[in-house]
């Protein structure tokens, strides 16, 4: 296989990424890497925290990595090398290519003197994502690593390696990255609906980009670059019906999701509240 693109270097040193190597009390954001045009020093923080992490959030982090591929197809493998992980809270990374998710429990690490700036003393871990032929696709792909529990993680490199003709490409495109159904029913300009709450990404001009949801007439989006968040109200369901959601381009399919609308109730607001609610 050959390497198409790698974040970071192999020198088991978390120096060359935002934050590095000690500053983990200063995470601020996730990380967000365009391959082609961010730089780890500024893009992808050193330390991937987890909900146990309490000076992040107490919450779970998802670093992404975006980029363009042309003549995609064939195998790929996705290669995450750790300096080093939490000594007794290891966590479990879901790692979701393209939507397809895969999961990896890494090991215990060392001990904390890595994260507080001394890598050199951490326990590298590394471990691959064996992708199939069809997961990495022509155009814009995504790669998500959600630390779901325990603790953090330290970098020392990640890259994709391929076994086919794919090639990098600029990326440009656009990608559903989620549609939510509301689980309840609410009023919009009089009428009785339920919420579709979709979540895109775009880089590179919008034009020519439709919406599309099973019951409803075709929508034309006008996309700033980046993540955006577009509410569509699906009619409501009086028995579990399927409905797809498409985002096309002059109408080809670019991505699709599934998911079964079942009948719900109307959202209605009450003038009391239980304050024993929750309680024991």
């Amino acid at each position: 296989m050959k390497l198409l693109w790698q974040i970071g270097k192999a020198d088991n040193d978390t120096a060359e990424f935002a934050l590095g190597r000690g500053g983990y009390k200063e995470f601020g954001r996730d990380g967000f890497f365009i391959v082609g045009r961010s730089d780890p020093k500024r893009d992808w923080p050193y330390a991937h925290p987890g909900p146990a992490d309490f000076w992040a959030g107490g919450r779970a982090h998802t670093f992404t990595v975006f980029f363009g591929l042309r003549k995609a197809g064939g195998r790929g493998r996705l290669v995450v090398d750790l300096v080093d992980t939490h000594g007794l809270r290891p966590p479990t990374l879901r790692i979701e290519v393209n939507g397809r998710a895969f999961e990896h429990r890494v090991p215990r690490g060392a001990s904390d003197a890595s994260i507080l700036g001394k890598p050199s003393v951490g326990r590298e871990h590394r471990f691959s994502i064996a992708l199939p032929d069809g997961v990495l696709k022509e155009g814009l792909n995504e790669i998500a690593i959600t630390n779901v529990g325990l603790s953090w993680v330290l970098y020392d490199w990640l890259g994709l390696e391929i076994d086919g003709s794919a090639e990098l490409a600029a990326p440009e495109g656009a990608l559903l990255r989620s549609a939510r159904l509301v689980p309840w029913l609410s009023r919009k300009d009089g009428k009785l609906s339920q919420p579709l709450e979709v979540t895109l990404f775009c880089l590179g001009p919008s034009k020519g980009l439709t919406l599309h949801a099973t019951g409803m007439a075709a929508r034309k989006l006008d996309l700033a670059p980046g993540v955006s968040s577009i509410e569509l109200r699906l009619p409501r369901a009086e028995a579990a019906r399927a409905v797809t959601v498409e985002l096309r381009r002059a109408g080809k399919t670019l991505a699709k999701r599934r998911f079964v609308q079942k009948p719900a109730a109307e959202r209605r607001p009450v003038d009391y509240v239980d304050c024993l609610l929750g309680t024991s």
